[in-house]
């Protein structure tokens, strides 16, 4: 994953990733790594809705919802976030890089 990412695109997450909601967080737990990540109040919501299938898209208009700012405010922070996960391991884009 570079810095730009397609409107369309689907974030996954590998096989090697556990995650668990617990009450006060979303823990991920990297197997491969032993690499951990404690997710409260919006990377939380990003990583459900990441679960869920949502496109790059939609994801940019739930978290301009989330901030209730207009999306090319929040699409740097979005991307940023994802491009950390994905340099963690968390992730994998459509391709299955990551």
């Amino acid at each position: 994953m570079n810095n730009s990412v397609n409107p369309g695109e689907i974030f996954y997450a590998p096989s090697h990733i556990s995650w668990v909601q617990d009450r006060a967080c979303l823990l991920l737990v990297n197997e491969a790594t032993q690499a951990t990540a404690q997710l409260v109040g919006f990377p939380a919501a990003l990583w459900d809705w990441l679960l869920l299938g949502y496109r790059y898209e939609t994801l940019i208009q739930f978290a301009a919802a989330w901030f209730a700012l207009p999306p090319e405010q929040v699409e740097p922070v979005l991307r940023q976030q994802l491009h950390d996960w994905w340099a963690q391991g968390f992730l994998l884009d459509e391709e299955g890089e990551g």
